[in-house]
């Protein structure tokens, strides 16, 4: 990673952007409070559409490599001063951070089909996110993007300043990454924002690669987030989300001013996905901005959903304000982009405490009751975020049936993990072809280190009810992060399903054991929720026939799951589970 920013936002709602922690350093604080700025209804939903040749690049990874190699160990890069207003205008400074800081080597498994993906005492916080095609698995932090295949073997790693390299303008460090895969065109698309310190103009910097191998040839681009369209405004963007459907690729960020910190408005881009993934250097693109929630309220942190089949809107949801959920949808998304919006009451929610842990002070910063993540599939859109409950941080989640929309979104259910001795908080929702809801999360406590866990939501079980949390990979340590009384932790995980539409996969962060605890390190899990559907049947494709035979051979001799061909769940894909496929083989499946 580069040179990088240590910065404080004197307004309210800021959370996302990332600092560094050098061993002796104290970061500044991000304040909170509520939001001023009112948006008449005639400034709403503002839209305008533009075809622009955005900076862009096709490089493989030969090229990026090569740049790390010229990079070499430490990338400078000096940040010119920043003007200062009576306003609370970020306050940057800069640190030399290694690159390669995150690296330890081979990944290591265990029987639960999980592997450390690195880790960071530098890099605050680290915004996990995880995508998986057949092959391989690409996980993403502030510090890092890798690649692995689905043994858990590292097959690339790269800082985001040598990634992006070919297209991110110069004096930008980079926050907030995001990376999924869609089975609908076999690409995986990654996004991060890049902020120039000088200024806090902002670019998202958009990555596609070629197919479901990332260690290959990527387009690259660099567009101009300040721009509503082609127009210039002086706002910035920060937390980004990310979303797919069959014809769009979806951004969406909150909005903050440039010149006085005050945040603005939510804006939506939508991307056109063909041009995406025949790596067009022309694009072109719609704006959506100064969104309002039905009632007329200012939106927040919308989330564009990751979409499974053919979907009649493209999807978007989320959670504010404290007693509703808004379901957000575009009809013609690539014409002429109309917003549709329904709001649907869940009682109240407050936002949560700051979580905590064994040993005192610090607690963990749970920011707010923002959404963190969407899924649309089966005609329901599902999410989830994090709560107060007595005392404590408690996770809701919600499937809202989208039928009927725009007439209406019905609350199909929604549910709560909570405990009033334990706190959950950055929760992201999955969702499987039978209808199986995974959530992945962070859990802590006056007696639990902060660790990663999993609960599920099966069709069989009550509405709004989650089987027994699972423990994924458990804290050992304090936790000290940058210091100070709250101290950052995130700011989101990754859950996502296999493609094998069955099994989940989660990414997310536990503290670093090996530095007492002053940075962290990440973790990749691979994990079944109930019996197979139909054992055998790897690819979900309703019989049990060559397909999944080659499955199995590809996999044979190595470590696997219940995709990969280990039918015993004994971890690994031997002479036992071919026997057993070959017992079943042309059998379909119920």
């Amino acid at each position: 990673m580069s040179c990088c920013a240590v910065h404080a936002f004197a307004t309210s709602r800021l959370r996302g952007c990332w600092w560094i922690v050098p061993a002796l350093a104290m970061c500044a604080v991000v304040a909170r409070g509520q939001v001023g700025q009112t948006i008449s209804p005639a400034d709403a939903d503002q839209k305008a559409r533009a075809t622009v040749s955005p900076p862009m690049v096709i490089e493989d990874d030969a090229a990026v490599l090569e740049r790390e190699r010229n990079l070499g160990l430490i990338d400078v890069v000096t940040y010119p001063p920043l003007r200062q207003d009576n306003v609370g205008l970020p306050q940057l400074q800069h640190w030399l951070v290694d690159p390669h800081a995150d690296d330890t080597g081979p990944a290591t498994r265990d029987l639960l089909e999980g592997w450390n993906a690195g880790g960071s005492s530098q890099v605050i916080p680290p915004d996990c996110g995880i995508a998986v095609s057949p092959t391989h698995v690409v996980v993403t932090t502030n510090a890092k993007l890798k690649f692995f295949d689905r043994t858990g073997a590292q097959t690339g790693s790269f800082s985001w300043s040598s990634f992006f390299g070919g297209v991110r303008p110069s004096n930008t460090f980079t926050s907030d990454p995001k990376v999924l895969y869609d089975p609908d065109s076999g690409r995986f698309f990654v996004m991060i924002v890049a902020i120039r310190g000088s200024d806090f103009k902002t670019w998202y910097l958009v990555a596609v690669s070629d197919d479901a191998n990332p260690s290959g040839t990527w387009a690259k681009y660099a567009l101009d987030s300040t721009l509503n369209g082609q127009n210039s405004t002086n706002n910035w963007s920060d937390y980004p989300g990310f979303g797919v459907d069959s014809q769009t690729v979806l951004i969406t960020a909150n909005m903050f001013s440039r010149t006085t910190g005050a945040y603005r408005y939510v804006k939506i881009r939508i991307l056109n996905k063909q041009e995406l993934i025949n790596f067009a250097a022309t694009l072109t693109w719609t704006d959506i901005w100064n969104v309002t929630d039905p009632d007329g309220g200012v939106a927040f942190t919308i989330q564009p959903a990751q979409h499974y089949g053919a979907n009649p809107f493209t999807f978007l949801a989320d959670t504010n304000p404290s007693s509703k959920v808004t379901v957000f949808g575009i009809q013609d998304p690539l014409g002429s982009a109309t917003l549709f919006k329904k709001s649907r009451n869940v009682g109240n929610y407050n936002q949560p405490p700051a979580a905590e842990q064994p040993g005192g002070s610090p607690r963990l910063d749970t920011i707010d009751n923002r959404t963190y993540n969407a899924v649309w599939r089966n005609n329901s859109i599902y999410f989830a975020h994090t709560v107060g409950a007595s005392s404590q941080a408690a996770i809701q989640w919600y499937e809202v049936d989208t039928t009927d929309f725009p007439n209406s979104a019905t609350l199909v259910q929604n549910g709560s993990i909570a405990d009033p001795a334990a706190n959950h908080f950055f929760p992201t929702i999955a969702v499987n072809a039978s209808g199986t809801v995974a959530i992945g999360f962070c859990r802590s406590s006056t007696s639990e280190f902060a660790s990663i866990y999993y609960a599920a939501h099966m069709p069989a079980d009550p509405a709004g009810q989650v089987g027994p949390l699972t423990l994924i990979h458990a804290g050992t340590v304090h936790y000290s992060g940058e210091g100070g009384s709250v101290v950052r932790w995130g700011d989101y995980s990754g859950t996502v399903v296999d493609p094998d539409d069955q099994t989940f996969w989660h990414f997310n962060e536990y503290p670093n054991p090996n530095n007492n605890g002053a940075g962290w390190r990440v973790w990749v899990q691979h994990f079944s929720v109930g019996a197979p559907p139909c054992p055998g049947d790897f690819n979900s494709d309703g019989v049990v026939d060559i397909g999944d035979l080659s499955i199995l051979l590809g996999n044979f001799g190595g470590a696997g799951g219940p995709a990969d061909g280990d039918m015993d769940g004994d971890g690994d894909v031997d002479l036992t589970d071919l026997a057993s496929l070959l017992a079943v083989f042309g059998t379909p499946c119920p």
